[in-house]
């Protein structure tokens, strides 16, 4: 027990000295001349978990892969774009999903652009290969 309580002094005690190392020299000299008093708020640190997230933020790569299986069966750009509408995925989320199935973005891409892109990846080949058929 006491080990255990030595460590986790040691651990406070590395948390001062780094709050205490960010202090401006003037802020130091008057917490040492004494005209200026140190206090202590201990609060809970606000880390939100992956399960609180709304169910449109909630999204891992296994998601994104079934999102891009999905819309690789599709038989429309039109449906595919429909669909993927319907995911409510924001603009990070997108580019997320893209990066994860690797299909170049650009930083300013926006959600209309990031849809072309996954649709074209998923399905733009064989609908073009299949109307070159059937022409």
């Amino acid at each position: 027990m006491q080990n255990t309580n030595n460590a986790i002094l040691s651990n406070i005690l590395q948390i001062l000295l780094h709050e205490l190392l960010k202090l401006s020299e003037k802020d130091l000299k008057d917490l040492h001349e004494g005209s200026t008093e140190l206090t202590f708020h201990i609060s809970k640190k606000k880390h939100k978990k992956n399960n609180d997230l709304p169910a449109s933020k909630n999204v891992n790569h296994s998601s994104y892969q079934d999102i891009y299986n999905r819309i690789e069966k599709m038989s429309s750009r039109e449906a595919a774009f429909e669909y993927l509408k319907k995911q409510n995925l924001s603009n990070f989320k997108l580019k997320q999903m893209a990066k994860s199935i690797d299909i170049p973005i650009n930083k300013t891409d926006k959600n209309e652009e990031l849809y072309e892109k996954i649709i074209e990846a998923a399905i733009g080949f064989r609908l073009r290969s299949a109307a070159i058929q059937n022409s």
